[in-house]
């Protein structure tokens, strides 16, 4: 008879159970954040409405920056969940929370062109 989890394996030690509940609470976070995140992405090709704006640098740089945010968190969170299996737990944790922060920035800098626009 077989157990599960299998006795072969290694247990996370009770000094780092916070650092997997932190992973999990910005894991959750990032995907809930992820959600208005996808819809600005949708909405990025009405950058293109103005006549001669396909052939401005600066709207294609916004809107490619806007289709690859959402792309560049979920890697960023399930390259660190992988980190997490192969118990690289710091470098998993630190992959989880840059997520947070580019999504954070990326918030705050189109809260700022929004406001000022």
């Amino acid at each position: 008879m077989t157990t599960f989890p299998p006795d072969d394996v290694k247990r996370m030690p009770a000094s780092e159970r916070p650092r997997l509940v932190a992973m999990i609470v910005l894991t959750v976070l990032e995907g809930l954040a992820l959600l208005p995140m996808l819809l600005v992405a949708l909405m990025g090709a009405m950058a293109f409405d103005a006549p001669g704006s396909e052939k401005m640098a600066s709207v294609w740089a916004i809107f490619l920056t806007l289709w690859a945010l959402p792309g560049l968190v979920v890697v960023f969170n399930v390259t660190g969940w992988v980190m997490l299996t192969f118990r690289r737990r710091r470098w998993a944790l630190i992959l989880v929370a840059v997520a947070g922060c580019i999504q954070l920035a990326a918030y705050t800098t189109l809260g700022v062109l929004m406001a000022f626009a």
